[in-house]
């Protein structure tokens, strides 16, 4: 269900909408942008967390972690 304003008031309408997820880690702080597309519309910027984590972080060479 998407909330869409029709006719000056808010109504609830079924529509497809597709979620993206963004994960990139810097410093060892995972950030993670959500975009949201709605049927036949444009891709829109709709949540970004900043998650800190005490998580085990690989640097990206497996030698050494």
């Amino acid at each position: 269900m998407v909330r869409i304003k029709s006719n000056k008031r808010w109504a609830h309408k079924m529509k497809l909408v597709t979620y993206y997820e963004f994960i990139a880690v810097i410093k060892d702080v995972r950030v993670r942008v959500i975009v949201r597309r709605e049927d036949g519309g444009e891709p829109h910027f709709w949540r970004m967390d900043i998650i800190f984590e005490k998580r085990l972080l690989h640097n990206g060479n497996p030698s050494e972690d």
